[in-house]
């Protein structure tokens, strides 16, 4: 899957380098449009890719390795020195335990949305990655994949957390496919949104539900 990734020319996937577990652990900055005010050549966002591995030829474990984990910390914290107001994303496939508890409450926040159909089978164990990117303080949210029948984003600790669509057929499930779409605002990346574009070309679930009568200031 990698190496045919990798041969398109809007394909961005890299090798994660040798010193790490998994294969696709890296990063991408994205700078200022030419035409912004400002140094363009300081970038504005990160996006942050961890391999969550499954059954290959490492270990056969399914997780985001805990030595990963301290790479980002150290490379996160490296960036934020270099650019202190750049802000994050953070993908993954195989989504983490936090994930199962966060799925308990996604029914009851209005806030919430997308569709939540199946348990979330997560990662053979805890290696810290949630609370490390909450403790980072620039990563806005987590997109993972995974569980077919699962299409929610919600909420975890100071984080937006989001599962994508399920979008080919290679895969169990019968459900319509579509893509998680995330839209950036470069004048305002501190409150993007997302939403599901579907097969159909019909958007749906739009996060956060800009719909929502919240009751309870706390869900925000």
């Amino acid at each position: 899957m990698f190496l045919t990734e990798s041969k398109y020319d809007l394909s961005y996937t890299q090798y994660g380098g040798e010193d790490l577990p998994g294969i696709s652990n890296y990063y991408l900055l994205l700078y200022p449009p030419t035409n912004a005010e400002g140094d363009i050549n300081i970038p504005s966002m990160v996006f942050w890719f961890f391999d969550s591995q499954g059954n290959n030829y490492f270990n056969g474990e399914e997780i985001v390795d805990p030595i990963v984990v301290e790479w980002f910390k150290v490379e996160n914290q490296r960036l934020l020195n270099l650019y202190p107001d750049l802000k994050a994303l953070a993908f993954f496939h195989i989504p983490t335990e936090e994930y199962a508890e966060v799925k308990e409450t996604v029914d009851d926040n209005p806030l919430c949305t997308g569709l939540n159909g199946e348990p979330v089978y997560d990662q053979d164990y805890n290696s810290g990655l949630m609370d490390a990117l909450s403790d980072a303080g620039n990563i806005r949210t987590t997109f993972v994949g995974h569980d077919h029948a699962n299409s929610w984003c919600c909420f975890y600790k100071n984080l937006q957390v989001c599962y994508n669509r399920h979008t080919g057929y290679g895969g169990y499930g019968w459900w319509e496919r579509g893509a998680r779409v995330v839209d950036l605002n470069f004048y305002n990346l501190e409150t993007q949104k997302n939403y599901l574009r579907m097969e159909s070309k019909e958007i749906i679930s739009q996060f956060p539900n800009p719909d929502a009568v919240v009751p309870d200031a706390t869900m925000l």
